[in-house]
């Protein structure tokens, strides 16, 4: 009896350990880690180049916010439709224009997320790039293995090994990049450290800013009753001064009215209408904005959707200072701060549905929209992921900042002090986007709500060289990685550059110089900048941005 426990307990142990596995071992050429526009491109550049690939997601979804709720591309029109966009990524568009349409010819940017991603996969698939999905990076000390300032290798959680001899990091956080011991920042870094106008705190702020009065104290008028949710207790602080706040992030969330496709907002878990006072306070007073008016009409579709509802506003579904921990938090911090938002959402959404605090008109409207049962149908028709403003960035050998995104003189006046920047010598791309950024702070002033943060300059600025030396690290740190979303920049820099379609331009780029460097065996920041150039130029790419008359 002993002897057969001692062999079933054998033979249990043995099945176990079978279960569990030695760990499974990737080698590439070129790795590209992540899930984003970037890492998209990168992997089909590499495959085209003939190069072994392999393409490594965190996740099962692949195409980061495009196929996570961002439904509307923004992109300058000024110069024509579409104008700075080539390359991979006028390709991903029209492939996108294709699915509405087989005829299509030109880039389309307003779609479905769900049509998005399978853009992405048929792509992938058609170019027999092989993809490991759902293999994170370990957040365990070691993971990312170097020898003589090169990765070798990097641990993911599961125990996969993955192996290559040049990596791209394709992830927004900046992960592959941080772990590998490369210099980066988050935050904002205040004016003083670039000579920037808008790189710290922002003090006025005059865009998405309350043009009504709100008590931001839970008994109106006493501080020591503490403040309501969604406002820090905090001034608004000096101008220009560092800190480590960010944009706020929101979902970017496809809705509908179709009742035979609509999922019901219901309250969340432990929904309390006490905790949406700041919007209860707004409409009392008087404030409007097209955002808590509703949704909005929705896009010609034959299940009456909104392809995205974003948040850009002095009140909506931004939550300002509750973001702050993300771009250099653990995994399970950053999830927490996503299960946070969702419940804040959508407790938000059945607040302006239900609460009899709100107008009717806005309740009739509100009520009537709901997720979409056929979008993130395994997440019950919520993005997996938050739109993540700015996070990670690196620090390398340049820089990106205010001066680089600035008018030049013969193309337009520039008034004020800050002068731009002369053009680079070495571009991978164009920036085609003004100083972007959302209000990250929602605080104190005059005993009030009052938003800190936003900035967005319409006019002062010009399209500009994104140079090859903001996504190569310095090469003291490592030799043989590549950032093209994470990469350099400082935060009001970070602000012009953070477009889908510029990260896809930029991992095309950084798929290009990664198969140079192999070609050439040199460390990434020896690649030879004209052959680069040419390469790209023959691959579709725009990398000389046209004056603006």
């Amino acid at each position: 009896m002993i002897q057969r426990h001692l062999l079933l307990v054998l033979i249990t142990l043995a099945t176990a350990l079978s279960a569990q596995g030695d760990p499974k071992e990737h080698v590439a050429d070129i790795v590209v880690y992540g899930d984003s526009p970037s890492a998209i491109t990168a992997a089909i550049e590499v495959a085209d180049s003939g190069r072994k690939v392999l393409l490594v997601s965190p996740v099962q979804h692949l195409g980061g916010i495009i196929a996570e709720g961002l439904g509307s591309q923004d992109v300058d029109k000024r110069a024509g439709n579409g104008q700075p966009v080539g390359g991979l990524a006028k390709e991903f568009f029209i492939r996108v224009g294709r699915a509405y349409d087989p005829k299509a010819t030109e880039p389309k940017y307003r779609f479905r997320s769900s049509i998005a991603e399978k853009a992405i996969d048929e792509w992938l698939a058609e170019k027999k790039v092989p993809v490991l999905r759902r293999k994170r990076l370990s957040e365990e000390p070691g993971a990312v293995v170097k020898k003589d300032g090169r990765i070798t290798s990097f641990l993911c959680e599961d125990g996969t090994r993955i192996s290559g001899r040049v990596f791209i990091d394709g992830t927004v956080e900046g992960d592959l990049m941080a772990f590998s011991g490369v210099s980066y920042t988050w935050g904002r870094e205040g004016n003083a450290k670039y000579g920037e106008t808008v790189g710290g705190v922002i003090h006025p702020t005059l865009e998405q800013q309350f043009q009504v009065k709100v008590d931001p104290y839970k008994t109106p008028g006493d501080p020591s009753s503490g403040t309501i949710v969604g406002v820090q207790n905090e001034a608004v602080g000096e101008h220009g001064t560092p800190d480590k706040s960010a944009m706020g992030f929101c979902f970017r969330l496809p809705l509908t009215k179709d009742d035979s496709n609509k999922i019901a907002i219901t309250a969340p878990e432990g929904y309390q209408s006490s905790d949406y006072e700041i919007y209860r306070r707004f409409l009392a007073a008087g404030g409007v904005n097209d955002w808590l008016d509703g949704p909005g009409s929705p896009s010609p579709d034959p299940k009456r959707r909104l392809v995205d509802l974003g948040s850009w506003h002095e009140l909506s579904a931004n939550f300002y200072g509750r973001n702050h921990g993300y771009p250099n938090g653990s995994y399970s911090e950053r999830k927490a701060i996503y299960d946070e938002h969702r419940r804040y959402t959508q407790g938000l959404i059945y607040f302006l549905s239900t609460d009899a605090s709100v107008p009717e008109k806005i309740r009739q409207e509100w009520s009537q929209w709901g997720l979409c049962a056929d979008e993130f149908t395994d997440n019950g028709g919520w993005p997996r992921m938050l739109y993540l403003r700015s996070s990670r960035r690196m620090i390398s050998e340049y820089v990106i900042t205010e001066a680089d995104v600035l008018a030049r003189p013969k193309e337009k006046a520039t008034g004020g002090s800050l002068q731009p920047a002369p053009p680079v010598d070495d571009p991978i791309g164009i920036g085609w986007w003004f100083v972007d950024l959302h209000a990250a702070r929602c605080v104190i002033k005059d005993g009030h709500v009052y938003n800190e943060g936003a900035f967005i300059n319409y006019t002062n600025y010009a399209p500009f060289g994104i140079p090859y030396r903001a996504i190569v690290p310095k090469r003291s740190e490592c030799s043989n990685l590549l950032v093209p979303s994470a990469l350099s920049a400082s935060y009001a820099g970070y602000g012009a550059v953070r477009l889908e379609w510029t990260f896809m331009v930029l991992g095309q780029s950084a798929g290009a110089a990664a198969a140079l460097a192999l070609e050439k065996d040199c460390p990434v920041q020896d690649v030879p900048y004209v052959e680069l150039r040419e390469k790209l130029l023959s691959r579709g790419q725009k990398i000389l941005p046209p004056p603006i008359e």
